[in-house]
């Protein structure tokens, strides 16, 4: 969803917020669902307030409860990031945590 590389918008719209929200595209979608110009100010998105809610905001857009609702670690890394890359490391972190709350 960004211009061609001379618009700067790869740079200008890199991950941002506690979910890392990337691309020109989603910092649009997600301002209209806040009411906040990302795509003209994204530097917003390193504030605490938007940084949190834009993380809400990505989490509900995209519906990752049903993936955490079913301990779906491998689905909800590929509705993120579009791929499988670094998922071992995730169910590994997520195994500790499971087992540092018995």
């Amino acid at each position: 969803g960004n211009g061609p590389i001379e618009s700067g918008e790869g740079w200008k719209h890199r991950g941002m917020g506690l979910k890392q929200l990337t691309g020109k595209d989603n910092h649009k979608r997600c301002g209209d669902a806040l009411g906040v110009d990302f795509v003209a100010s994204p530097e917003l998105l390193l504030e605490p307030k938007w940084a949190a809610l834009s993380a809400g905001w990505f989490w509900s857009a995209n519906k990752l409860d049903v993936f955490a609702d079913n301990d779906d670690i491998k689905g909800q890394t590929v509705k993120i990031n579009g791929g499988t890359i670094g998922l071992a490391d995730r169910e590994a972190r997520y195994k500790a945590c499971l087992a540092s709350m018995d």
